[in-house]
């Protein structure tokens, strides 16, 4: 059975507010975790610019300061999942709860035995 966490992606008190965000956009993207980057994939926003994108829509929104955003990490046992189906529980949650309201990106992480997927929003 998956495991899920959460953590919440608070803001950096010194230096770049949006730290902790980029660090983990960056992270998840990973090419040596994600096949190199076929495992990447995004929703209201473009893999390759989401910080940006979520960035201004926070100012937009009057909403720099405080909680940058949410990362979801889900852990399947090894063998439990292959990729595919990894990618596609991952796609089916990004759909249910998040891409109507928000700029989502999430990636594949293949790197360890047991397959897990990054969700960032």
């Amino acid at each position: 059975m998956a495991i899920c966490r959460m953590f919440n992606l608070k803001e950096n008190k010194k230096g770049y507010k949006a730290d902790h965000l980029s660090r983990a956009i960056r992270y998840i993207q990973n090419p040596d975790k994600t096949e190199q980057m076929k495992l990447v994939d995004s929703v209201n926003c473009f893999p390759e610019t989401a910080l940006e994108q979520m960035m201004h829509t926070k100012k937009y929104f009057g909403k720099e300061d405080g909680r940058q955003g949410y990362h979801f990490v889900i852990s399947f046992k090894p063998g439990e999942a292959t990729v595919e189906q990894a990618g596609e529980i991952v796609k089916e949650f990004v759909g249910e709860y998040l891409e109507p309201r928000y700029e989502t990106i999430w990636a594949i992480h293949t790197d360890h035995a047991h397959i897990h997927g990054h969700i960032i929003f």
